[in-house]
């Protein structure tokens, strides 16, 4: 059982954007614009269930790193397709933990675009940027082996990584109302987990280590003005967490609350 030693409630000062809202508007690019039937995967997730729906077996890298929320969608100019997904990974480090991941066969490095971007030149039917622009990862699939798209996909990530970057400087926009708490169940080493001043009648409270790594996901139920809920202390890999410093965290009105509470 983790015995607690500090919790302490935080809110992450940054404006928390949805991924959808960096996608870049129709004809940012001349002649390119959002697409809804495609050979791209198209749609948003807000949490591990949703993602799971989206991309099914591929869900595990991005959520064991953070993930917060995600947005894919397809650009075309008439005749050729680009897929973008823009995933937010909630901290840098887990942004570029994911790059780092699928940092391998034939690759370009661009400079630039993001704080770090590469190309990946290897896949059979495409070209692949992949890049890092705050605490988003954000991979473009360029539906044409041919070169000639290059400049097209790489203004696209531009006004993407411009867009990130200004979520990621925008000063905050005050204190939210809602808290988060977690208490240890001593008798068992659970932890209850309570949210006040959320919408909703379910919630999902995400727990991290120190890392910033997602270990597993918690439902929190309504119940009068408080959202309570248990987690049990392991992991969704069925695993007990091992003594260290964790955080609970949730998304309230497009902010990131979180409490961190250290053990031994």
């Amino acid at each position: 059982m983790i015995k607690f030693l500090i919790m302490s409630a935080i809110c992450i000062s940054c404006f928390s954007e949805v991924p959808s809202s960096l996608l870049p508007a129709d004809n940012a690019v001349a002649g390119w614009v959002k697409i809804g039937q495609s050979n791209c995967v198209s749609g948003t997730a807000a949490n591990s269930s949703d993602l799971y729906k989206l991309i099914d077996g591929g869900a595990d890298v991005y959520i064991n790193r953070g993930f917060a929320g995600c947005a894919l969608t397809g650009y075309s100019n008439g005749t050729d397709t680009i897929c973008i997904e823009i995933y937010d990974q909630s901290r840098k480090d887990s942004a570029l933990s994911l790059f780092r991941y699928y940092e391998f066969g034939e690759y370009e490095k661009i400079s630039g675009i993001g704080d770090t971007a590469k190309m990946d030149t290897s896949p059979a039917f495409a070209n692949r940027i992949e890049m890092v622009a705050g605490r988003y990862f954000i991979r473009m699939d360029i539906q044409n082996k041919s070169r000639t798209l290059v400049p097209t996909a790489k203004a696209l990530a531009a006004k993407i990584s411009e867009a990130a970057i200004a979520v990621e400087k925008r000063p905050s926009q005050g204190a939210t109302k809602a808290s988060i708490n977690v208490l240890p169940l001593s008798k068992n080493g659970s932890y209850k987990i309570s949210v006040t001043g959320a919408y909703g009648e379910t919630l999902r409270v995400s727990i991290l280590n120190c890392t910033g790594t997602k270990i597993t996901e918690v439902p929190l139920i309504k119940s009068g003005n408080i959202h309570e809920g248990t987690w049990n202390g392991y992991g969704s890999n069925g695993k007990k967490t091992a003594p260290s410093t964790y955080i609970a965290q949730i998304r309230v009105e497009q902010k990131l609350i979180s409490t961190k509470f250290t053990g031994y």
